[in-house]
């Protein structure tokens, strides 16, 4: 029984089977019968109004839509978003995509509230949502000046959604691939790239330089390869000045290690086009060349030193090619002599004096001569104050010096984070010189940043160790002390103050996670 019911009706109520006894037992069938023809007529006229208000509709919708998106095309807005709330109130089958449109143009009149609340609509961050909506909210995120790394993990999560709405949209493959190759996670960085590879030659290209990281020798060839001849067969067929793929090209036989032909490639473009764009290409692929020579050929130093030559012709201020030079200097023989002669030619023309001492000074404390090396960069200092490695390594000098001047190096290192708050170095620097001064609880924010991302970690182990140990956390402290003495500290080639500008071989045109665009709102959050 019921309690919500009141007793003693229920009690006296008859059962509904008896009441549906007594009402077709009652009826006047006749009666019934002489009404039918009435209640045909009712469900007629019904019928006819539904079928006139869809008729209406489904003659509506098409003329709605073509104005709506011819405004849309023609950037008239208001107009656009008036035909979409309508289209909208029509309902039907499309609405997500009348909604999407709409939320657009809302983003591009200015009515960011409305855009905002339509796209946590259509790209709710939990659920599945509408796929286009998730990738033009990602891409704005990602537009952003510097966006924050939750802001671009968050930007991930909506592209998962978009490539899950829709497997074949290659844009967002391409952005999430981009993603966990800047996040350092290879493997879904290369589940996506394999996918984008047989028709990309983008892919093909970044798969190949993720292969080469990983030490896959056959794997990044076998790319590399079919990168090459992708680009090369564009080139071909586009013929007149094509510099992005005339790049790529370049890239994909840089990757190959095929630099001669890289260099001829680049060269006979750029004399053909004129082209500004391969000056500076031309020059970091010398440099390159001339790092690969140091390595792999190190006894072929008349081919080094012509690379470097050739690289710093087209690009004097070239600083990786400066640290060759200044590197060669320190060599006997013949090419050492010649390295000698042109440094001491560029001294005296007062050609790029700064960067001379910032790389000699390099070159010096790679080789443990630090006094010589804090004289260099003191003299970089003196000629480049503005040049922002220059002063970096001017900060680090004063910290580390006999005599230091800790205040003046903070004050350096306070301007260069303000600048560049993103740059590993800078922050590491700022950290060297608050631990110095025994700030270590604000020197860890600095230090555990650059941690991860500095190229040689072992003074920044080392500066870490000193911050836990004057907290109390010996077992830490003891962690990044061992860590700053086994062969993890390095993380690469690291060579002191003067290796911060060492990067790994990249490709003269790459692609970044940072899109610019189309129609993309001020802000999505």
């Amino acid at each position: 029984m019921n309690p919500f019911l009141d007793e003693e009706l229920s009690e006296e109520s008859p059962p509904w089977n008896v009441l549906l006894d007594e009402w077709t037992k009652s009826r006047g069938y006749w009666h019934l019968l002489a009404g039918l023809p009435a209640l045909v007529a009712l469900v007629a006229m019904l019928a006819l109004g539904g079928f006139i208000y869809g008729w209406k509709v489904a003659h509506a919708e098409p003329d709605l839509r073509t104005l709506a998106e011819r405004a849309f095309r023609g950037e008239d807005f208001e107009t656009a978003r008036v035909a979409y709330q309508s289209l909208l109130r029509l309902g039907g089958k499309e609405s997500r995509h009348y909604a999407f449109q709409l939320m657009q143009a809302q983003y591009r009149l200015g009515r960011h509230h409305e855009g905002a609340v339509l796209a946590l609509q259509l790209a709710p961050l939990q659920g599945t949502g509408y796929g286009p909506a998730h990738l033009y909210v990602a891409k704005a995120m990602l537009a952003q000046s510097n966006p924050p790394p939750a802001m671009i993990a968050q930007a991930a999560s909506h592209l998962e959604r978009a490539l899950k709405a829709d497997p074949a949209n290659n844009e967002a493959r391409e952005l999430l691939s981009q993603f966990y190759l800047a996040s350092g996670e290879l493997g879904a960085a290369k589940r996506h790239l394999l996918e984008l590879a047989g028709t990309s030659g983008d892919a093909m290209l970044r798969l190949a330089a993720l292969l080469d990281a990983e030490g896959d020798t056959s794997g990044s060839r076998h790319w590399a390869e079919r990168a090459a001849r992708h680009f090369r067969t564009q080139v071909e067929r586009q013929g007149g000045d094509t510099p992005t793929a005339n790049l790529a090209w370049a890239s994909a036989l840089l990757l190959l290690e095929d630099y001669p032909t890289a260099v001829q490639l680049l060269q006979q473009a750029r004399r053909k086009t004129g082209n500004a764009v391969y000056t500076p290409a031309l020059a970091r692929l010398c440099a390159d060349w001339a790092h690969w020579l140091a390595r792999r050929r190190p006894a072929d130093l008349a081919t080094r030193f012509q690379a470097i030559q050739e690289g710093l012709d087209l690009d004097p201020q070239n600083t990786a090619l400066i640290r060759q030079l200044a590197r060669l200097t320190s060599l006997g023989g013949i090419e050492g002599e010649r390295a000698r002669e042109i440094v001491e030619g560029m001294m005296r023309e007062g050609r790029n004096p700064g960067l001379l001492h910032f790389c000699l000074g390099g070159e010096a404390w790679s080789k443990g001569e630090r006094e010589k090396a804090f004289e260099h960069f003191r003299l970089a200092y003196a000629v480049a104050p503005r040049m922002p490695l220059v002063a970096n390594n001017m900060a680090l000098t004063l910290t580390w010096q006999d005599q230091p001047e800790l205040d003046r190096a903070l004050a350096i290192a306070e301007s260069l984070v303000q600048q560049n708050p993103r740059n590993p170095a800078f922050r590491d620097t700022r950290g060297q010189v608050l631990v110095k001064l025994g700030k270590t609880r604000e020197a860890l924010a600095d230090l555990a940043y650059a941690l991860p991302l500095m190229e040689d970690k072992a003074a920044t182990h080392r500066a870490l160790a000193e911050c836990y140990r004057t907290m109390g956390m010996a077992d830490l402290a003891e962690e990044h002390e061992a860590a700053a003495r086994g062969p993890a500290a390095t993380g690469g080639q690291g060579e002191g103050a003067g290796a911060k500008l060492n990067a790994p071989r990249a490709a003269l045109a790459g692609a970044t996670l940072r899109p610019a665009p189309t129609n993309a709102p001020p802000a999505v959050r």
